[in-house]
């Protein structure tokens, strides 16, 4: 079953086995840092979730971002480090968009 998400002013496809859900339900949807991504604002096409990094942690091989959604929810994302000038570090107070796989996401109902 495909779902249709609204958050933070976007909408999110997610695959979904094992429940039925009413149109309209609340639901918490859960996914592992790192099976998100993160995109610049402009390049997204309007995709994802918006928001703005607030804080960059390294963690050796990982860096661990904090990104607050403009419905002022907060997500962790897990950024594999892919070695000096990448470029992949994100500072701190830029726009993003948060983007997941369909099939990385899990529904969890009350």
């Amino acid at each position: 079953m495909q779902v249709r998400l609204r958050a933070a002013g976007s909408e999110l496809q997610v695959l979904q086995s094992g429940h039925q859900l009413a149109v309209s339900q609340a639901v918490t949807v859960v996914v592992r840092p790192e099976k998100l991504a993160l995109h610049p604002i402009s390049g997204a096409n309007g995709s994802g979730l918006a928001g703005a990094v607030q804080d960059a942690v390294f963690i050796g091989g990982d860096t661990r971002y904090l990104v607050r959604l403009e419905t002022v929810e907060l997500v962790t994302v897990r950024v594999q480090n892919a070695g000096l000038g990448s470029g992949n570090g994100w500072r701190i107070s830029t726009p993003v968009r948060v983007h997941l796989e369909q099939h990385s996401a899990r529904i969890l109902t009350a």
